[in-house]
């Protein structure tokens, strides 16, 4: 695991600096952050993919998971980068950020850096999130299918 060095900007905002991978990495992030480790599973993925979730909201879950300053569980970018990395709309990746919250997936921390407010996220522990059930799945979990039964053309 590489070290992250945090030192204080002003009352809003850190500067954290890694040098992982042999290349010095820094970005702002909001001091009130969470520092430790994100841990995660295949499971974890597998029930929010599962469940009852927009597909905007899994994809910009995906996006925030693998754009983290790493090995940490805040997301590097706002909701403007996101939609426009993501390739969707603003509002698109609002409604998306804001189902993601509303299922304390992930929360939004105000950063001030100088000239406007924007908004960070950070995933939350998985332990608190609150997946809706996916209606097409039945409750084994399984994907309900219809079963057709074919006849042999030739009679068999």
């Amino acid at each position: 695991m590489s070290e992250i060095k945090v030192y204080k900007k002003d009352k809003w905002v850190d500067l954290w600096v890694t040098n992982g991978g042999g290349e010095k990495f820094s970005w702002y992030i909001s001091v009130d952050a969470p520092k430790d480790e994100f841990k995660y599973d295949c499971g974890m993925i597998k029930n929010l993919y599962g469940s009852g979730l927009s597909s905007a909201a899994k994809g910009i879950f995906s996006f925030i998971l693998f754009n983290r300053f790493l090995p940490t569980r805040v997301c590097l970018y706002g909701q403007t980068s996101i939609a426009k990395m993501y390739g969707c709309a603003n509002k698109t990746a609002r409604k998306a950020l804001k189902e993601l919250e509303d299922n304390n997936i992930i929360t939004e921390l105000k950063i001030y850096t100088g000239k406007h407010v924007s908004y960070q996220y950070f995933i939350n522990d998985y332990k608190g999130w609150s997946l809706p059930e996916n209606s097409r799945m039945t409750v084994s979990g399984n994907i309900p299918a219809e079963v057709i039964k074919y006849t042999n053309v030739e009679g068999e």
